[in-house]
């Protein structure tokens, strides 16, 4: 695979969802390892937000604020691509291999500080990410470096000035209250889906129990 400024290696496919499939690859200019998602679709519009979101969110630092890596994007054989720092699984992927053993007050601890410390980051270039689940937070690396997370996936992210009343967001079972009430939106409606995960590691339940 080629985008303009390097070349990329596919060594296998390890995810796939209703946007595409995530590659696992090699850059072949920096040797590093990356994750590139591979859009199916030709949905011009979502994809430039998504990537309007996430150079937005370049302007913070991955590491200290516990958010995703953007490296690259660019079109493939007709498929739009973007590339990632290469991560390890998600929290939801944690807890099914731990076979639903919920988290302790120890593992859950640095999971919140790091969840607020990038919500944070985000509210402070008015940056609503507006899908929070346990399938967009993500360890790094579980073996080397237990619990620490980056928050991924800016696919429905939005400017918190363009947010609108009557917006439909949020994943239900994390979706806070105001927005199925049509009332005002702001930051809080992302803080509601840090405490519903907060209550769902530890406790294997929902806040709210949905269907979706």
């Amino acid at each position: 695979m080629q985008s303009n400024t390097t070349f990329y290696q596919i060594l296998d496919f390890n995810g796939e969802g209703a946007f595409g499939k995530v590659a696992t690859c090699v850059d072949l200019n920096t040797s590093e390892t990356v994750a590139i998602k591979i859009h199916k679709g030709n949905e011009d519009e979502f994809i430039k937000r998504e990537v309007a979101m996430l150079k937005a969110v370049s302007v913070l630092d991955p590491n200290k604020n516990n958010i995703v890596r953007f490296i690259d994007d660019f079109t493939y054989h007709g498929h739009f691509c973007l590339a990632f720092e290469m991560l390890d699984m998600s929290l939801w992927d944690l807890l099914k291999k731990r076979q639903w053993k919920p988290l302790n007050l120890n593992e859950l601890r640095p999971v919140a500080h790091q969840l607020l410390v990038a919500f944070e980051a985000l509210k402070s270039i008015g940056i609503m990410h507006t899908d929070l689940k346990p399938d967009n937070v993500m360890l790094v690396n579980h073996k080397d470096q237990p619990f620490k997370i980056k928050l991924i996936d800016f696919g429905l992210a939005a400017h918190s000035s363009k947010i609108e009343v009557g917006l439909m967001m949020q994943t239900a079972a994390y979706r806070a209250p105001e927005v199925n009430l049509g009332l005002p939106l702001s930051e809080s409606v992302d803080m509601w889906s840090v405490g519903c995960i907060l209550a769902f590691l530890p406790n294997k339940s929902v806040c709210l129990s949905s269907s979706s």
